[in-house]
């Protein structure tokens, strides 16, 4: 199957995958991109998988291309990665890869984009994979820590606030406890209270 040939490696099992983004049924096409996403730097992989992320006839598979895409770390996935998030899709499905494939990208010069979507005024899905997009590429980043810990404890959404206490927990930062125990000893919401204090058992 395609996981199997993208945790295989090689130039065959990138040929195959290949041949695999040009089948009819989209589920094919999807899984032979999120398993094209393991070819690190592999200008190949990224060739195979541009069409599929320009466009799509399925919203599943151009999004999985798209996360894909920034799996690599090629700087080449950036523009593509920008273009889609001017792209309205049915529950923010494009918007949300193209977000996540910005975290995986792990670009610093994309961490304000990635702030601009996690604030108020977009659309909460929007948000939410900014939210973890920002814990993949700000990793070590005191700014970015101290920018979601605002979020987590000003904003009105209590999906937000627990999307928020779940980028500091993969960020892994132990000076974010300070934010997660004001949120598990005064949140109104006693699930996002919870969660904020196995957050801070957690980093």
């Amino acid at each position: 199957c395609a996981q199997e040939l993208g945790s295989i490696g090689g130039p065959a099992a990138l040929a195959a995958l290949r041949e695999g983004t040009a089948a009819k049924h989209p589920k094919i096409r999807r899984a032979a991109a999120t398993a094209l996403g393991g070819f690190l730097r592999q200008k190949e992989a990224f060739d195979a998988l541009k069409p599929l992320a320009e466009k799509d006839e399925s919203y599943n598979v151009e999004a999985a291309a798209l996360v894909a895409l920034g799996s690599l770390r090629l700087a080449e996935a950036k523009p593509i990665l920008e273009s889609k998030l001017k792209v309205d899709s049915w529950n923010e499905v494009i918007r949300k890869a193209a977000l996540s494939g910005m975290g995986r990208l792990k670009d610093e010069a994309l961490i304000p984009t990635l702030q601009d979507w996690a604030s108020q005024g977009h659309h909460l899905f929007a948000r939410q994979a900014a939210l973890g997009a920002l814990a993949e590429a700000g990793e070590g980043k005191e700014a970015v820590r101290d920018f979601i810990a605002l979020i987590l404890e000003t904003d009105d959404d209590a999906a937000v606030r627990s999307s928020s206490i779940y980028a500091l927990t993969v960020l892994g930062d132990p000076k974010a406890s300070t934010a997660l125990g004001k949120i598990a000893a005064r949140d109104p919401d006693p699930g996002i209270r919870r969660r904020a204090s196995d957050a801070i058992e957690n980093i």
